[in-house]
């Protein structure tokens, strides 16, 4: 009976689980949470432990397993997926709508507002003139703005809608994911692992679902109710849950969008993890895609904005003024970062285009009350208190800084938000094309053309050169290019100043610890094979490092042993580092400057010896279109090698040599180029007649009625080669002049690079006091009659009857010397003179000058021709043809080779200025090249190496006068030191003098403040005026000074040491004039500082009135005196070593065994004054009672070793150098030679901005050193011509028209158009040969529409250039978007299904269905009944047992 019971009683307990089971699915059944449970029962076994036993008999029954839950893995995991897909679709699809409302408004769309800004420029076009129709482009324009800035602004609310979003989202997300862990602890904390809650799985598996919404999630699912989670696309998740532990998701900017990171530690942004599905990856996707259509609309705005703009900046305004912008997009943000308390403001005003699109900070320094702006790298750029200027921005901060202010300030200009019209008047609408495209109205072809602003694509990989050039570097901090070659562009150029290659000076270095330097330490040195020793002594004690060391050999402070001798004197310098010495040496290989540095040693270690490297780098420059300025030319292959777009060159670049520099200054499209060299140009002088002025000058002299009745031509061609070899052959035709043939040949040789200039220089000289008649006749054909009566001498009346008719004969005429005058041929024509009559039966000495004023040794020249009565003269000009390189001549079998002049663009400018009778030459110094220098770092050192050179063969022909400045530096270098170091030097070879007045004493009287005296040196007059002379007063025998007592003696004193002289003349300081003291008291004294290099006394001229004289104690007995220079007196020789020269008259001096003769002339004292033994000079005494002043100590053929040396000019010191004026017949001859560390420089100013490459042709690594200005405008001023050169009308040469200069070739497409100078030219047809176009700037036409057309034809896109279309652009953004946006709504629909067939699937697996569930319930009720049937059927079968006992 215990079966029985025990049986009833385990059903019932089953059943009532059962009961309570289906009841929890009923009462659950509209939570969709919720996954139905089922009771799971067994039979229980015999013998099962978990049979309560009665008895010892064994029972049976069943018993409950388990509440199960109704759950599949798979079903879940496609159900996560779906809802994935699905809230992707959904949260995409809301911001798509949207974002197609913001683009596509009911009304004012971009489009719309483009198409009525268009409108109304068509309106203009009418009428430019017309304000209201540019104010209603204003308008317009306006609108256009505004519905930019509505959909940009639009785009970026809803682009901050969907990062709120997103961080909500992600926020979520983790909420999510820390209730998870929490139900895993509790799962995996129950102490029975084989009873799970169903509550919690319930729990669990909601969140899954929720956050499978939020995130693409793959599931793991374990044992016991575990699971394990990734995040992220299938393939590439990452972990998010496992066990307890979690990580984060969070958003971070990446790339200017947002995007997801995982397991994010402290300020770190974690593992970005890579989402497909989700509400985050739909806003992700979102994201992007608004991103994308700002990013078009941005492109749009800024294609506009620059089109527009590039159209308005080429015209002209109703003012006449270049157009300024259109539109712009320019903004400033700032991002204030504050502490609390904090009321700082900043303003920002201004815009530098070298922060645009970059970000700046600025952050408060409170410790020391200051604020620091930084770049965008975090490098601080300045600090300030207040406000800041810096590249054109000012930033201001107001308000009182809090500890940790900072701001952050963006500068940007390519936002569409940002669009704003920058016009505010219709008069600035530029409705007149700046460049008006014209054809010739000679052309014989009907063709015209149009221009177009072309963008030129800077592919070049070529260096830019302007960072290198744009500080100031020198010669120990040069530029050095790792090879020759190309070396880089130069760009917007508007002057090149002083760019120099330089050479390599040698070098000596010494490394050695400065420690092992003692007192006794030698430096040893061997110079030009002799050595010299520099024993440091005492001075080690001074020296620390080898840059003490240096200081103290640069200084001379340490010397050689023997010869007392400093760096300097060796052209040596030192530059030293903590244990390192370099040694440089002024030595360039030339001798008779410095000596060659050929070893050394110091402490006994053997310095390492560096050669030096001479040779030229050869620089190079030219434009880009191959137009070569300044350097020498190219060869066939150098023009192959280096004139490619490769290099740098336009494509159809053409090598060019017309314009290269060829003269003292050449000139390109109005800009200045100079080229210098050491050495100078080479050069070659011919006459019309094609022989050299050498052989033939081309003049004749004959008797007029056999006048010649035409013109001598060149016999042959003249044939001109150059260094690499190219011939030009020239004829001339007949009846050419050397001006004529001269510009014929610069058509032909320009393209050697060389440069033909014509001349002519005639001078009369000994011209006679008498009546002069002949007639003059120049290049114009027409002779003019020259009629002057000369009795009174005055040669200056021949020259202004000569100048009367200088418009006539192109002839002008200015005076040279004494009798002598020289007439100028202003275009090198000839000159002729006929019917000559010369009064007195007297002559004109005749001869011809070369273009610096020295007479052309031709045989003509050296036969001494004149002219006299019934004479004619006929004179040929000159034609010198100058070249950078070498270069041949010949005619008829005779070669004449080109020479280096050193005057032909050398670093000694020279120039003959007829007009002043003088010769100026000019210095050229070059500090940042030959100063003494030391690197940035004190370890590399220049020493000077210059030397200025200056000769000048003078009376004696067997004795130059020579100068030289060897090494100078410092203010010692310079154009004007350099131009005084060498006056002083050649008037210190030469006599001196002094004027002497009498002796006096106070009582003979002092002269006053004012008094002034004139003083003749030569031609010159120097004026003197006393001034200083304090007032004082007589009194018997004392004077009273100022207040203060003196004896006559100590008074006169007091006034001489008081008193001044203020000299004026043609050269400051030239003379001196004072007091000086003898025993018997003072007298005046005058002298020419240094010496007089024409051997002129000092004298007072003929104009001082009398009580002047009187006042300084002068009178017949003040004396001049001329004296040579010191010479060995004992010399057995009987030889005329000198000339006085009185006016005209010469009388021979004579030295004979230390006798002079004559002693006296005329009053003049001639005397061999003793200076110690065997010791003297040659002196001359003229009193003032000698009446012609003109009175000179000159030098004869045997004077050398007399103390004699003169030459027949004046040296005059100016502002700019030194100038040579010629004094009497003869005339000088003057050499010079410069060296350099520099053995070029070029220099070019007014280039107006263009861009230029510059090459090195030598053979060694270039070094150089210059500086460059630039300027750049957005429309060039250059007006071009074009001409067509070839039959078939492709070929285009482009000009400069003002200059004329060539600016390049261009060949025309198929299609008729080329690209020059940032324009595109199309033309309308092929024109013929010879047709001629300009492109012509603005001029006066302010009101016409030319550039109105130019705006309405981007209202659509233009297939060849890509240009306007903007509405077109606009409705392609649009309808983009809509399909977006359609697509999307498509997607959601198919998700959405998805979605749904996963969520049904998953409640019929685990769902509550009442109609199972009754069943069930009914089933349960059944059985528990009968159960309980059972269980009192069996109380009463024991009852009735119980009962029968």
């Amino acid at each position: 009976m215990s079966d029985i019971y025990t049986i009833a009683k385990s059903g019932l307990k089953a059943y009532r689980e059962g009961l309570a089971t289906t009841g929890q699915n009923i009462a659950n059944v509209g939570n969709d949470a919720y996954s139905r449970r089922e009771a799971s029962i067994s039979e229980v076994k015999s013998g099962s432990p978990d049979v309560l036993q009665i008895s010892d008999n064994i029972s049976f029954g069943v018993k409950v397993n388990g509440i199960t839950r109704a759950f599949d893995q798979f079903i879940d995991t496609q159900l996560h997926n779906a809802k994935a897909n699905f809230s992707f679709s959904e949260a995409q699809t809301q911001v798509f709508n949207q974002l197609e409302t913001v683009v596509r408004p009911e009304s004012g769309s971009v489009s719309e507002r483009l198409n009525e800004f268009f409108s109304s420029l068509s309106t203009v076009a009418l009428d430019p003139s017309d304000m209201a129709s540019r104010n209603e482009v204003i308008n317009s324009a306006k609108a256009v703005a505004h519905s930019f800035q509505t959909v940009a602004n639009g785009i970026n609310e809803l682009r901050a809608f969907v990062g709120e979003n997103l961080k909500a989202n992600v926020l979520d997300a983790n909420s999510y994911l820390k209730q998870l862990s929490n139900i895993q602890k509790e799962l995996l904390g129950n102490t029975n692992p084989s009873s799970v809650r169903n509550d919690l799985l319930d729990q669990r598996d909601r969140i899954l679902a929720e956050l499978s919404e939020i995130v693409e999630i793959k599931t793991h699912y374990m044992g016991n109710g575990e699971i394990e989670v990734l995040a992220g696309t299938e393939g590439q998740g990452q972990v998010v849950l496992s066990g307890f532990e979690t990580k984060e998701f969070s958003v971070a900017q990446l790339g200017g969008s947002n995007k997801i990171f995982i397991g994010a530690v402290g300020g770190g942004t974690g593992t970005k993890v890579q989402v497909s599905s989700g509400k985050v990856a739909g806003l992700i996707a979102s994201e992007y895609a608004l991103g994308q259509t700002k990013g078009e609309l941005d492109s749009l705005a800024q294609k506009f904005v620059a089109e527009i703009n590039e159209i308005q900046k080429s015209g002209i305004d109703l003012d006449g003024e270049v157009g300024s912008e259109f539109f712009n997009l320019n903004a400033t943000e700032i991002q204030k970062f504050s502490s609390a308390g904090s009321n700082v403001q900043l303003q920002v005003s201004g815009l530098s285009e070298q922060f645009l699109n970059k970000t700046l900070s600025i952050e408060y320094i409170a410790d020391k009350d200051f604020w620091t702006l930084s770049n965008d790298a975090g490098h601080i750029i300045g600090e300030f208190e207040q406000s800041l200027e810096i590249n054109g921005v000012m930033f201001t901060l107001n308000g009182e800084p809090g500890i940790g202010d900072h701001f952050s300030i963006q500068f940007t200009d390519k936002k569409s938000e940002n669009l704003t019209l920058s016009l505010n008047d219709g008069r600035m609408i530029a409705a007149s094309s700046y460049y008006l495209p014209e054809r010739h109205m000679s052309n014989t072809s009907s063709v015209t053309f149009a221009t177009e602003i072309f963008e030129t694509d800077e592919a070049s990989a070529l260096t830019k050169l302007n960072p290198l050039f744009s500080g100031s570097n020198n010669s120990a901090n040069p530029i050095t290019f790792r090879e020759n070659g190309v070396l880089g562009s130069l760009r917007d150029v508007d002057g090149l100043q002083n760019l120099t290659a330089l050479k390599q000076q040698t070098k000596l270095q010494f490394s050695q610890p400065i420690s092992n330097l003692d007192v006794n330490s030698q430096l040893n040195l061997t110079v030009g094979g002799t050595a010299h020793t520099f024993t440091l002594g005492a001075h080690v004690e001074n020296v620390e490092t080898y840059a003490d060391l240096s200081k103290l050999l640069n200084n001379g402070v340490i010397k050689t042993d023997s010869s007392n001798l400093t760096f300097s004197d060796l052209g040596l310098r030192s530059g030293g580092s903590f244990n390192n010495l370099i040694i440089s040496s002024g030595y360039m290989g030339i001798a008779g400057n410095y000596s060659e540095l050929q070893s050394g040693n110091l402490e006994g270690s053997a310095g390492l010896l560096i050669p030096g490297n001479f040779e030229a780098s050869n620089i190079q420059v030219f434009t880009k279109e191959g137009v070569h300025l300044a350097g020498t030319t190219l060869s066939d292959a150098q023009v192959q090698n280096f004139i490619t777009s490769e290099n740098g060159f336009s494509q159809g670049a053409e090598y060019n040599a017309s314009n290269i520099a060829n003269s003292d200054v050449s000139n390109y499209m109005g800009a200045e180029i100079t080229r210098l060299t050491t050495s100078g140009y080479n050069v070659a002088n011919i006459t019309s007649l094609g022989l050299s002025n050498l052989d033939n000058s081309n003049f004749s002299v004959g008797d007029t009625a056999n006048i010649p009745s035409s013109r001598a031509k060149m016999t042959d061609p003249l044939l001109i080669q150059s260094s690499h070899g190219e011939i030009v052959s020239y004829e001339s035709s007949q009846g050419m002049m050397a001006g004529q043939i001269a510009s014929a040949l610069n058509d032909e040789v320009g393209k050697l690079g060389m440069k033909a200039t014509a001349f002519n220089y005639l001078e009369f000289y000994d011209v006679p006091s008498e009546v002069i008649e002949f007639d003059l006749q120049g290049s114009g054909g027409l002779a003019s009659n020259i009629s002057v009566d000369l009795s009174d001498g005055n040669i200056q009346n021949l020259i202004n009857q000569i100048n009367l008719f200088s418009e006539t004969t192109g002839i002008s005429a200015s005076k040279s010397a004494v009798n002598s005058l020289v007439l100028s041929q202003e275009d090198g024509n000839e000159i002729i003179i006929k019917n000559a009559i010369i009064g007195g039966s007297e002559s004109i000495g005749l001869r011809q000058l070369d273009q610096y004023g020295e007479i052309i040794k031709s045989p003509e020249n050296n036969a001494l021709p004149t002219i006299s009565t019934g004479k004619y003269a006929i004179f040929g000009g000159q034609i010198e043809l100058r070249s950078p390189a070498n270069f041949t001549l010949s005619f008829d079998g005779a070669e004449t080779p080109s020479v280096t002049e050193e005057f032909a663009n050398g670093f000694i400018k020279r120039d003959y200025l007829p007009n002043l009778s003088a010769t100026n030459y000019k210095f050229q110094t070059l500090k940042a090249v030959d100063d003494a220098s030391t690197g940035s770092e004190g370890y590399v050192s220049v020493a000077p190496s210059s030397s200025y050179k200056f000769d000048i063969k003078g009376d004696n022909a067997n004795k130059l006068l020579v100068a030289k400045v060897l090494g100078a530096y410092g203010e010692d270098l310079s154009d004007t030191k350099v131009a005084v170091s060498l006056a002083g030097e050649l008037r210190q070879q030469s006599p001196s003098t002094r004027f002497s007045g009498n002796t006096f004493t106070l009582e003979n009287g002092f002269p006053k403040n004012g008094d002034t005296l004139n003083f003749r040196l030569g031609d010159q007059t120097y004026t003197a005026t006393l001034n200083g002379v304090p007032d004082y007063q007589v009194e018997d025998s004392v004077v009273l000074i100022d207040g203060t007592t003196y004896d006559t003696s100590q008074a006169l004193k007091v006034l001489v040491d008081e008193s001044k002289f203020t000299i004026s003349g043609p050269e400051a300081d030239r003379i001196r004039v004072g007091f000086s003291e003898n025993s018997d008291g003072f007298s005046l004294y005058a002298v020419a500082n240094d010496g007089v290099i024409s051997g002129h006394t000092l004298r007072l001229s003929d104009n001082n009135p009398a009580d002047v004289l009187s006042s300084f104690h002068i009178d017949d007995t003040s004396t001049t005196s001329v004296q040579g220079l010191e010479f060995d007196t004992s010399q057995s020789a009987n030889l005329v070593v000198a000339q006085l020269v009185v006016g005209t008259s010469v009388t021979d001096i004579t030295f004979n065994n230390g006798v002079i003769t004559p002693a006296s002339v005329n009053d003049i004292q001639i005397s061999l004054e003793s200076t110690g033994t065997n010791l003297g000079r040659i002196k001359l005494e003229i009193p003032k009672s000698v009446v012609n002043s003109d009175i000179r100590l000159k030098a004869t053929d045997n004077s050398e070793n007399f103390g004699i040396n003169t030459a027949s000019t004046q040296l005059t010191l100016n502002a700019s150098g030194f100038s040579l004026s010629e004094y009497g017949k003869e005339r000088i001859e003057v050499t010079a030679e410069v060296q350099s560390l520099a053995s070029e420089m070029i220099s070019i100013d007014g280039l107006m901005g263009e861009d230029l490459i510059v090459i090195a042709t030598g053979n060694t690594r270039p070094t150089i050193l210059g500086s460059v200005a630039t300027t750049k405008t957005d429309l060039s001023q250059r007006e071009i011509t074009a001409k067509i050169i070839s039959d078939d009308g492709r070929t285009v040469e482009l000009s400069d028209k003002q200059s004329g200069d060539r600016l390049g070739v261009r060949t025309l497409s198929s299609t008729n158009n080329f690209l020059f100078r940032g324009l595109e030219w199309q033309f309308d047809g092929l024109a013929n040969k010879g047709d001629t176009f300009t492109l012509s700037t603005s001029g006066n036409r302010k009101d016409d529409a030319s550039n109105i057309l130019r705006f309405s034809s981007l209202a659509m896109l233009s297939e060849k250039t890509g240009k306007g279309g903007y509405g077109q652009i606009y409705s392609d953004l649009v309808t983009n978007t809509g399909y977006k946006s359609r697509d999307a709504e498509q997607r959601l629909e198919t998700t959405k299904a998805i979605h749904n067939v996963a969520l049904d699937r998953k409640s019929a697996f685990s769902g509550v269905d009442l109609d199972t569930e009754a069943a069930r319930l009914l089933e349960q009720q059944q059985a528990y009944q009968a159960l309980a049937k059972v269980l009192s059927t069996a109380k009463e079968l024991v009852d009735t047992l119980l009962r029968s006992f």
